[in-house]
């Protein structure tokens, strides 16, 4: 593990990328709710969620993208369980 503030530029880089990843998904949903449901009911009328820039949807790169960055998610709470066992 490298001590905060030394990252590689390899880890810079899946940094950025993480960091793109879920600022898009943020930007496309930032309430969670237009993947779950196809129009608001309340707010906008039943006016659909997403917007018109996403009516067509690869729901496998959505897969492929998202299970990447579970990935890297499980495997930094993996290496901060690791990391506070050995404080421990």
């Amino acid at each position: 593990m490298e001590a905060a503030g030394l990252e590689t530029d390899e880890q810079k880089a899946t940094t950025n990328v993480v960091e793109a990843m879920i600022e898009e998904l943020d930007t496309a949903d930032p309430n969670s709710m237009s993947f779950r449901y196809p129009a608001d009911r309340e707010a906008s009328g039943g006016l659909p969620l997403l917007s018109d820039e996403f009516e067509y949807f690869d729901m496998q790169v959505f897969r492929d993208q998202a299970r990447r960055l579970a990935n890297f998610i499980v495997g930094c709470a993996d290496q901060l369980d690791a990391y506070l066992a050995d404080q421990a």
